[in-house]
């Protein structure tokens, strides 16, 4: 079983057991921790802790600023989106509100996805390719990755809810 297959099986007990009055704003809580704890954990460049920069001190992208992967995670009901959203957001706030208007449009229960689409998100989660069974970690500002400590906050969140 994969992780977020067994993520999603640990939330349906949870909420059989635990969700009766108010499914729907569980629904949006999850959904939402889900997106702030994304969007706090992406790491943010910075081109001075960047191996190249680190070998060759001039090493100078013109006009990089980091947050672009911050920027791209997208909450949606029913379908995963696909698009990569141009721009930054470094401390997150702009993303999270998005998220905050897209849950607030939840009318009913159903799957919602969370997504990013920025081409390098899955070497920031899962490390540089190549050593197994888990990569090493690529960054240093998420050495665990990103999905698994966002599985385990969802879940701590939701526990809570009483």
């Amino acid at each position: 079983m994969t992780s977020v297959e067994k993520f999603n099986a640990e939330v349906k007990a949870w909420f059989d057991t635990n969700v009766v009055k108010k499914p729907l704003e569980v629904q949006r809580i999850a959904a939402l921790e889900a997106l702030t704890q994304a969007v706090q954990t992406t790491p943010v460049g910075n081109e001075k802790n960047w191996k190249i920069a680190l070998k060759k001190p001039d090493y100078r992208r013109k006009n990089y600023v980091g947050g672009h992967a911050r920027r791209n995670w997208q909450l949606n009901f029913g379908t995963p989106l696909r698009q990569e959203i141009p721009g930054i957001d470094k401390n997150g706030a702009q993303t999270i509100t998005a998220g905050m208007r897209t849950a607030r449009g939840f009318t009913q229960l159903g799957i919602v996805y969370l997504t990013n689409n920025v081409p390098y998100i899955d070497v920031i989660d899962k490390g540089k390719p190549g050593t197994q069974p888990r990569y090493t970690p690529w960054s240093r500002q998420a050495p665990e990755g990103l999905l698994e400590p966002i599985i385990r906050g969802v879940l701590e969140r939701l526990r809570s809810i009483r």
